[in-house]
């Protein structure tokens, strides 16, 4: 959906919500956010909450009558495997005696790989 101005917009990235008071560019668009600020703000990052349009006919969604959802499949426990004990992963924070500064360490002690 395009941003047009007038459009109630939310941030896809962010916590807030404005109206579009005009296009930039291709790119852009300024939006006054409810605290009264007019910000600009990537139209990728725009999601349309609500806009100023009239639809030209409204369309009538039927109730659809769909069985109720069951789940009686149960994941049984492999009685061979053995359960994990003792993995962790930890982040550790040393500091240096003589500044501010502290070096990180991510230890892994567990049997997964991952990439960080």
């Amino acid at each position: 959906m395009r941003v047009k101005v007038g459009d109630r917009v939310k941030f896809l990235n962010d916590i807030g919500a404005g109206e579009v008071t005009r296009i930039v560019d291709s790119a852009t668009a300024l939006v006054q956010v409810d605290d009264g600020f007019e910000v600009p703000w990537l139209i990728n990052d725009l999601v349309v909450d609500a806009g100023r349009y009239e639809a030209e006919k409204e369309e009538e969604i039927e109730e659809l009558d769909l069985p109720p959802a069951s789940f009686s499949e149960k994941i049984e426990d492999d009685p061979d495997q053995e359960p994990i004990e003792d993995e962790e992963i930890v982040l550790a924070f040393v500091p240096d005696e003589h500044s501010a500064e502290f070096e990180t360490y991510l230890i892994n002690s567990s049997s997964y790989h991952f990439k960080y």
